[in-house]
């Protein structure tokens, strides 16, 4: 109440003011409906025809890109840090590239954000265990050039398989559990 007199004295209009207590109940219903669906207004993101990624048109771009999604989500992480050179440039760039199509009118608008959420687990997985640099910088480039002719299929066959060599825990739960008991 003394907040209500507080704003009153103020010189502020007293509709939109009144504490909880002198509201009617119904006015209070209403104002929890209108809280459990209060979404902004949007229109439904339209899949272009024109959307094209390797051999994939058009609603297939969005389905393939969702797959890949859930299928990458579930591996381990394997990432090597991104070189500096005119590979690593390359990635940015094409990251870039993505990301200034998230846009409305644009071709890609409703996959962009998939695809770079996808392209950094296919591109800069780490060839083997002990590779080297020089080992990433050929496996980044030849990625690359996949990822640019849209063969988002082998790059996940070629993710699947290092995933399925990287090594399993050396020890079992159990085993770990009798080294600190």
């Amino acid at each position: 109440k003394q907040w209500y007199q507080r704003r009153v004295r103020v010189g502020e209009s007293q509709e939109g003011y009144l504490c909880g207590r002198c509201k009617k109940d119904s006015e209070r219903d209403q104002e929890k409906e209108s809280k459990q669906c209060s979404f902004p207004a949007y229109e439904s993101v339209k899949v272009s025809p024109l959307l094209t990624v390797g051999s994939w048109k058009g609603e297939d771009v969005l389905v393939k890109c969702n797959e890949i999604y859930n299928e990458i989500i579930q591996w381990r992480r394997n990432l090597f840090k991104l070189p500096s050179g005119a590979t690593g440039k390359a990635f940015i760039e094409e990251m870039t590239r993505i990301a200034k199509n998230f846009g409305p009118g644009n071709t890609l608008e409703s996959v962009c954000l998939t695809l770079m959420m996808i392209m950094p687990a296919l591109l800069l997985q780490k060839p083997s265990k002990r590779s080297k640099t020089v080992d990433h910088n050929a496996a980044l480039k030849r990625r690359m050039g996949l990822w640019q002719e849209g063969k988002l299929t082998e790059l996940v066959r070629e993710g699947k398989e290092i995933q399925r060599r990287m090594e399993k825990r050396k020890y079992e739960k159990e085993h770990i559990e009798k080294v600190f008991n």
